[in-house]
């Protein structure tokens, strides 16, 4: 006993060093996550934006930044290569999906007075083009200028890492880490319209390539401690064996639970109450009328600090408007309270609303609570049915 004591102390102790620099920041969506960005097409909306910022000529302000910073990587990653020496450009042209003899597209070719730099762009995807046409095509283009050939990649890959030929590797999170030093430099020349527009598109491939990183020294150090970390894996497993013996405790509760249902002289409730499953934290008790998108009003319950029962609708594509309705006109009137939750599985966003709390040891009222929520939801679906065949029939 005095040795668990001592243990649980050391687990608040450390708890409470780690909080004093937890950082604690709204998370703010960026303008592509917003826009719930179309993640098939990623590579190329991004070869797209980073074309736009590597061509000198456009209305950005930044002139040759993109260019320069990109050759600076390249040369102190790749300093054998013959880069180096080559002074920055007067001008860079930024072309995307330039189509070769082969029908093979170039994700981005720029072009200098002296230099052409042909970049294959790739988020995730493997190294499956025929890269060696890409590289005939730009040599025959490029005639006497100096050649480069890069694979710019957002995820450290072995794949990638194998190299290709004459491509060189060079990691987004690289690149992007020299453009945000160098930034300084043009901050007061550039378009402030379109520094945003960098700024944001910088943090969204910082999230998405998993490079955000916001640690103060004092956090690192904190985790660059073997004692440290040993505590905290000892203080996770411990967690997850206590909520292990917590939901196995709340199963056979709801087992319990189940069987004084089943007593329950009604037969449509006792085969509503058997479609049950565990969601999330909450037992799915069933819901009506699932094959129409209208009335898909459920049922959760489950246990938090009491035994909580919920009405709850699910926005899918299919049926949205009719779902959006069905809680606004019979639900949000009568429940006031309204919790609503996202739904992990991204298919949509989830109303819920509480109906009840009873004492999760009072087993008796539980049952009656699910039953009064059951006839009270009953009422909701047929009165939603009534005023719907109304106005289809008006």
């Amino acid at each position: 006993m005095e040795k668990d004591e001592n243990q649980l102390e050391k687990f608040k102790e450390l708890l409470n060093k780690f909080n004093k620099f937890l950082p604690k920041p709204m998370y703010e969506p960026t303008y592509l996550e917003l826009c719930e960005y179309p993640w098939n097409r990623l590579e190329e909306i991004c070869s797209r934006i980073f074309a736009f910022f590597f061509d000198s000529s456009n209305s950005h302000g930044f002139g040759t930044l993109f260019f320069d910073t990109l050759l600076e990587v390249y040369q102190e990653k790749y300093p054998e290569d013959g880069a180096a020496g080559f002074l920055s450009p007067k001008k860079v042209i930024a072309e995307t999906e330039i189509v070769t003899e082969n029908h093979k597209r170039i994700d981005i070719l720029l072009s200098t007075e002296c230099m052409k730099v042909c970049i294959e762009n790739k988020i995730g995807a493997p190294v499956k083009n025929i890269l060696d046409d890409y590289v005939k095509y730009v040599n025959d283009l490029s005639k006497n200028s100096k050649t480069l050939f890069i694979l710019f990649a957002l995820y450290e890959k072995d794949d990638y890492k194998k190299g290709d030929g004459n491509f060189k590797l060079v990691f987004y999170k690289d690149f992007l880490s020299r453009l945000k030093q160098n930034l300084g430099d043009c901050l007061t020349q550039c378009n402030s319209k379109y520094l945003s527009i960098l700024t944001d598109f910088i943090l969204f491939l910082d999230r998405k390539g998993g490079y955000m990183s916001d640690f103060s020294k004092d956090e690192k150090d904190f985790f660059l401690n073997d004692e440290n970390n040993r505590i905290i894996d000892s203080l996770i497993a411990r967690r997850d064996q206590f909520r292990a013996e917590q939901r196995n405790e709340k199963n056979q509760h709801i087992d319990i639970i189940k069987e004084l249902l089943a007593k329950k002289d009604d037969a449509d409730f006792c085969n509503f109450m058997k479609v049950e499953t565990w969601e999330g934290g909450r037992y799915l008790l069933g819901r009506f009328d699932e094959n129409n998108p209208k009335y898909e009003l459920g049922i959760e319950a489950g246990f938090d600090k009491e035994f909580d029962i919920h009405f709850s609708i699910w926005k899918h594509v299919k049926g949205y408007i009719e779902r959006i309705d069905l809680y606004r006109k019979f639900i949000e009137p009568q429940f006031p309270g309204l919790i609503k939750t996202h739904d992990p599985s991204k298919k949509g966003d989830k109303w819920s609303v509480l109906v009840k709390s009873i004492d999760e040891n009072d087993d008796e009222r539980i049952v009656d609570g699910l039953y009064d929520v059951y006839k009270e939801a009953i009422k909701i679906v047929n009165n939603a049915k009534g005023k719907n065949k109304v106005n289809e029939t008006a």
